[in-house]
């Protein structure tokens, strides 16, 4: 059924919302077990667990690019250190046709940076509402009520210039 589903956002929008639900509730069960959090912590598991995976990814990726389709090394040399420091998705956000059009073959990287940017982000956010609002009902209201401007947020950008792909990779 890959007509009913084209280009895969369907699936990515499952793993971030499976990604966004684990990392909240590892969170949530931290503050529950020991009243604290250590977003220090928290990130360097993210990035311990990540991390290699992705930087052996990257080089056995450059060595099969320069042994096998050496004209997408500049695509792949433009893309590595974006996506070994979890930024490839606003590289190709904000550069869609990439080094000279060539498609790159880390390109897939982007949702590892998307994954990575909401692990920083979302801590802060959440020990924020979970300070300032002691009723979970108002708390779920206000978490509601940010996934809705960021929706708007990514509605609006969806249409201008290449707004479908920033809002999307952003």
């Amino acid at each position: 059924f890959a007509d009913l589903f084209p280009g895969g956002f369907l699936g990515f929008t499952l793993l971030f919302a499976a990604t966004g639900f684990a990392a909240t509730r590892s969170i949530e069960r931290e503050l529950g077990r020991t009243g604290g959090f250590s977003y220090a912590s928290f990130l360097a598991q993210r990035a311990l667990r990540l991390l290699p995976a992705a930087l052996v990814l990257i080089a056995v990726t450059a060595l099969g690019t320069a042994l096998l389709a050496p004209g997408l090394m500049p695509a792949v040399q433009a893309d590595a250190l974006p996506d070994a420091l979890f930024l490839g998705n606003w590289l190709d956000a904000l550069d869609p046709a990439g080094t000279g059009g060539l498609p790159s073959p880390l390109a897939h990287l982007w949702c590892l940076g998307v994954i990575m940017q909401f692990y920083v982000a979302w801590p802060p956010i959440l020990l924020a509402i979970a300070r300032g609002i002691r009723r979970r009902e108002h708390a779920l209201g206000l978490v509601g009520a940010l996934a809705l401007a960021s929706s708007l947020a990514m509605a609006l950008l969806y249409g201008t210039g290449n707004g479908a792909l920033r809002a999307f990779l952003g």
